[in-house]
């Protein structure tokens, strides 16, 4: 693995043949929180809903 480019951001890597742009470690936590999925809710009729068609399946 052998840095190409290291300015800014992220930095240009070579890795077994091929290029890869990485994020600088000091900003790893940072897009971490960026990226970070967050928890979807159901809401009360989309919950009902989703009820509804489980009780049928469980019901066939």
């Amino acid at each position: 693995m052998r840095n190409d480019h290291r300015e800014g951001g992220i930095f240009l890597v070579e890795v077994a043949g091929g290029y890869q742009l990485r994020t600088r470690p000091e900003y790893a936590e940072w897009v971490r929180k960026i990226i970070q999925p967050s928890a979807q809710r159901l809401s009360p009729a989309a919950l009902e809903t989703l009820a509804i068609i489980a009780y049928k399946h469980c019901m066939n």
